[in-house]
């Protein structure tokens, strides 16, 4: 300033800087958090918090990519976690980060259980959660039969509210044996109704054998034996009882096919043709 007047309008504002019990305070929860001994010192401590909490939230949003879609847990614990780290991380100055740490104590701890139980799952866990997803999707077609099973009702029940568990981290455990106790009842659904459908095509199929020397026969016993192979490779017991609702349709296509004969295309017929005389025309004018 050029003039001495001007010194008056100057103020001086002193820097805030936490108290030592303040830091301490943040430096015992940095602790409880990380499991480590953070370094002396407010601005070391504040670096130190704020790089740990960035590698959280780094995490937070990677898994979020899945949780966004609502086929995996930790949606909402998700979101709160990116909020209150994201808030901590844009506060530069130490006084003020110091504060807000303390006073986001319980927070902070509660985000830290969220933390393990989510680190647990998305690390660890998610390849049997997508394996009880994908149970529950081959099985989805045969549910009305298996949510009544005397065995397997339960198991089938247990899958279900495993799914639609907010925090279904310590029933994973369970998920192996569920699988197998649906599985096995699942597959003896299957192999029933397969058998029934397979006994049943193979009686209609008889009807035609005394047709087999016919030049037809092939043609006509096709589309059942298609059906056949389809029934075989099915894993539904109402895309097998749909199946078996066009046999009777498709026996008698059959029959008919056999029934009726081909027009003629008269190719065997001889070709009748005009016999055309030469005459000469000397034998034509009177003489």
């Amino acid at each position: 300033f050029q003039k001495t007047g001007q010194w008056k309008q100057v103020k001086l504002i002193k820097k805030k800087i936490p108290t030592k019990e303040e830091t301490e305070k943040a430096q015992k929860l940095g602790k409880e958090l990380f499991g480590g001994i953070l370094p002396p010192g407010a601005e070391e401590t504040r670096a130190s918090l704020q790089n740990e909490f960035s590698k959280w939230e780094k995490s937070l949003r990677t898994w979020s990519v899945l949780a966004d879609t609502g086929k995996y847990p930790g949606g909402k614990e998700i979101v709160s976690g990116i909020k209150t780290l994201d808030a901590l991380l844009h506060i530069k100055d130490t006084f003020e980060f110091i504060a807000q740490v303390n006073q986001k104590r319980d927070d902070l701890l509660d985000l830290a259980e969220n933390m393990h139980d989510l680190s647990d799952f998305y690390v660890k866990q998610k390849p049997v959660w997508e394996k009880l997803r994908q149970a529950m999707s081959d099985f989805d077609d045969n549910k009305d039969l298996l949510v009544s099973h005397l065995e397997a009702g339960s198991a089938f029940a247990r899958m279900q509210a495993i799914l639609k568990a907010p925090a279904p981290y310590s029933m994973l455990k369970e998920v192996e044996g569920l699988i197998n106790t649906v599985r096995e009842a699942n597959d003896a659904l299957v192999a029933e109704k397969r058998k029934q459908a397979m006994a049943k095509l193979d009686e209609k199929i008889a009807l035609f054998d005394p047709n087999k020397a016919s030049p037809l026969y092939e043609k006509v016993v096709t589309p059942l034996h298609n059906l056949q192979q389809k029934v075989a490779e099915e894993a539904s017991v109402p895309h097998i009882s749909h199946y078996l609702s066009t046999l009777d349709e498709l026996v008698d296509n059959a029959f008919k096919a056999l029934t009726t004969q081909p027009p003629t295309t008269g190719k065997d017929e001889k070709k009748k043709t005009k016999t055309i005389k030469t005459v000469k025309l000397s034998t034509i004018v009177k003489k």
